[in-house]
């Protein structure tokens, strides 16, 4: 006799049983929650195990997004501190000697957004025929350790996320080998009677 199949549970029905999310502050929950909506969708789960792994897929994803923020804002809060180190050098070579209060002070009203030192970076990145892709370029090499951490992080979350969805595919091809292997039976059953 086949089993019965389980209808499968709607997100409202197991949503306590998964648990709660950890967001930080400022994190958007009704954004997950639609994260997790969609990757249920997706993967259509069938009894609490598939929603559990649907819970896991959905954290991960989360996870490697947070990390991509993460590294966005390393970068833009660091921008700065690459642009004086920069400075010294375009500035020592300008005036001969390095003049590091100048650039720390060019590079501050720089972050500040004041026109008048938006305009000399600009003109001194030229005139050493650099721009502001050389400027992120010593953002990454400044940080490159921190953002070497966050990249295997992130990798160490796309990785366990591939797992997992392998891992429902193998559970799916299980459940379609049962269901044929009743099948089997059933028709054997038949045959044996007839």
């Amino acid at each position: 006799m086949l089993p019965t199949p389980i209808a499968p549970a709607s997100l409202d029905s197991v949503r306590p049983l998964l648990g709660p999310v950890w967001l930080l502050e400022g994190e958007d929950h009704q954004l997950y929650e639609q994260l997790l909506t969609e990757i249920a969708a997706a993967i259509a789960p069938r009894d609490i195990i598939d929603w559990l792994m649907v819970q896991d897929i959905a954290s991960l994803t989360w996870e490697i997004q947070r990390s991509r923020r993460h590294r966005q804002s390393l970068a833009r809060r660091n921008k700065q501190s690459a642009l004086e180190t920069l400075l010294i050098s375009l500035l020592a070579t300008e005036k001969g000697y390095p003049d590091v209060a100048m650039a720390s002070a060019l590079a501050l009203s720089w972050a500040n957004g004041v026109k008048a030192s938006l305009q000399k970076v600009d003109a001194l990145l030229r005139k050493a025929g650099m721009t502001m892709a050389d400027v992120d370029s010593q953002t990454l090499s400044d940080y490159a350790k921190d953002f070497e951490r966050i990249d295997a992080q992130a990798q160490r979350f796309e990785e366990r996320r591939s797992k997992l969805l392998r891992l429902i595919e193998r559970r799916r091809a299980g459940a379609a080998a049962a269901i044929r292997r009743a099948g089997q039976k059933v028709i054997e059953a038949e045959f044996h009677e007839a």
